[in-house]
């Protein structure tokens, strides 16, 4: 049972594509228009489902409560939506994505998904533009496991404060960043005020500019000290919050103190780190 506001009938392809109730994503294929006569896609047909040539159009839908609120595909334009949808639209799987973590990757602030490039139907096609969205939708999954095993708000919250900061970051140039969620970190230091345990380190790439263009686009104090009270004050979990620049020795960590601030850590030479754990807020500085 359905229980939007919206009291019309369901369409054919709505009962296809938003089964069930709810806020969420599906990705689907139908054939292409110009090529009417072949069959009903195959979301898994082997060689071309894998290397993303199958003869489909491949779009991403958004449901709500049974309802197609809106569309999106990639196309020789761009991105765009189809006003008028086919019912030879069938879903590629079974899977309802969140539809926060696609917002956060599809946004206006959103880089990694930029629809860079000319379209080609045999290299950047509809398929690679939705794989894409997948992959990043995994990758932001599985990092953020640790944090999504619950309906808390807090630990929803967390999950969007980091997406937020990493589209920052990339719509500011970086826009192969990644991040990673280091599990029980904070064994390897001594005196930590705090309950916390896990840091989040943000690895900051783009391979059309180099470290020192990034590092000097992103790595200013002020604007780091922001990301990492943002994510501290979400991500209850999180004592450590990291920035470094790949290929490079430009990194920074940030540490939450026991009245709950966060403080940039304090350098230390090599030579001074003799015990075999080193003091919370403290990082070697080569």
């Amino acid at each position: 049972m359905f229980h939007g506001l919206d009291v019309r009938a369901q369409t054919a392809i709505e009962k296809i594509l938003c089964k069930y109730d709810g806020n969420y994503v599906v990705f689907a294929q139908r054939p292409l228009k110009r090529l009417p006569f072949i069959p009903q896609p195959r979301p898994s047909d082997g060689f071309s489902d894998r290397n993303n040539v199958q003869l489909t159009h491949e779009h991403i839908f958004f449901c709500k409560n049974g309802r197609i609120e809106r569309n999106v595909g990639f196309g020789p334009d761009g991105r765009y939506s189809e006003k008028t949808i086919s019912e030879r639209y069938r879903l590629v799987n079974d899977r309802r994505y969140n539809l926060a973590i696609i917002n956060s990757i599809l946004g206006p602030d959103a880089c990694y998904t930029s629809d860079v490039g000319t379209y080609g139907l045999r290299s950047n096609n509809c398929q690679d533009f939705a794989a894409r969205v997948r992959t990043e939708y995994n990758l932001r999954v599985s990092a953020l496991a640790p944090y999504t095993q619950t309906n808390s708000p807090v630990i929803q919250s967390c999950q969007a404060t980091v997406d937020s900061v990493l589209s920052v970051i990339r719509l500011k140039g970086a826009k192969l960043t990644k991040f990673r969620v280091l599990k029980n970190v904070g064994i390897n230091y001594y005196g930590n005020p705090t309950a916390r345990s896990d840091e989040i380190d943000f690895n900051l790439r783009d391979d059309d500019r180099g470290p020192q263009l990034i590092a000097g686009t992103l790595m200013e104090t002020e604007q780091m000290q922001h990301w990492a009270n943002k994510i501290a004050s979400n991500c209850s979990n999180t004592g450590i919050v990291t920035f470094g620049v790949y290929g490079s020795d430009y990194i920074r960590s940030y540490f939450v103190q026991g009245d709950e601030s966060i403080r940039q850590a304090q350098c230390i030479k090599p030579e001074q780190a003799t015990e075999q754990k080193k003091q919370w807020g403290t990082d070697i500085c080569l």
